[in-house]
């Protein structure tokens, strides 16, 4: 097979495996499309060769990683801008002043170095004094540098961290339960900080999305103002959700809590209803 044509094909399986996988990065059928030369597409045979190198991507996939796959000559350019990765080392100083590091937030709010080839809990942050001082200084890296790849950014005098998240940077993972004789509200913690970084709960304005599952909770505006319920809470919690006309292909309308029956605002869930996230 040509060898133009293979590096094509192999973009346009790549760019449809990685919609249905949701895997690191996005893009939709219709743009996939369009990054093919009409000139090459010849219908069903074009196709049948897109299938016939599937074996092949996945021995890179597996070999090389995902990134080398699409640095491979040839296929980058027939991905979308949103497929091509930003190349860095940890540590990088681009000037004399700055230097660089890159983390990734997954959806249980765990903290790891975005390079970490394995990110499970004996590899993530968990150093509390730290993860405050991380956490604290989060911010909407908005229009800034590596904006696109990393929209997140945790300043630290000269070091700017750089963050890419699952869903959202801030991850609520345990509860706190208050007490009401004393005055005391029911708080959600987050950042891994226990008691030392946390929010009051606000029964009346979680959202639920009937398509992933995911519950959401209004966050301080300088993480976006949204933050994700991790799953092991969402299990615990769903069960006081109410749907309206027993509906269930739509956001819960009722919370019962602590003996009251909340009408929801659903106030995140326009914000939250074509969140894309990476499994």
């Amino acid at each position: 097979m040509e060898a133009g044509l293979k590096s094509k094909i192999i973009g346009d399986w790549l760019a449809l495996t990685l919609l249905t996988n949701h895997d690191y990065f996005h893009i939709s059928i219709t743009e996939a499309k369009e990054q093919r030369d009409p000139n090459l597409n010849q219908g069903r045979n074009y196709w049948r060769r897109v299938i016939s190198v599937f074996q092949f991507c996945k021995v890179l996939q597996t070999m090389l990683g995902l990134r080398k796959v699409i640095s491979i000559p040839g296929v980058q350019k027939h991905l979308a801008p949103s497929f091509r990765c930003l190349n860095y080392q940890q540590g990088q100083s681009p000037d004399p002043k700055t230097r660089e590091y890159f983390y990734y937030i997954d959806h249980q709010g765990q903290l790891f170095l975005d390079d970490a080839k394995m990110k499970n809990f004996t590899s993530c942050f968990k150093e509390k004094d730290f993860l405050v001082f991380f956490f604290k200084r989060i911010k909407e890296n908005s229009g800034g540098k590596y904006a696109d790849e990393f929209p997140y950014i945790s300043p630290c005098g000269r070091e700017k961290n750089y963050i890419r998240c699952d869903d959202t940077p801030i991850v609520f993972t345990h509860f706190i339960e208050g007490l009401a004789s004393e005055g005391k509200l029911d708080r959600l913690s987050y950042g891994g900080a226990g008691e030392r970084m946390t929010m009051t709960f606000e029964p009346e304005n979680v959202c639920m999305l009937p398509e992933s599952g995911r519950m959401y909770h209004p966050a301080p505006e300088q993480y976006g103002g949204i933050g994700l319920i991790k799953s092991s809470l969402v299990i615990e919690l769903s069960k006081n959700f109410e749907f309206e006309s027993g509906d269930e292909t739509r956001p819960p309308s009722h919370f019962n809590w602590r003996g009251t029956r909340y009408t929801l605002t659903n106030i995140l869930y326009d914000k939250v209803k074509f969140r894309r996230f990476i499994q």
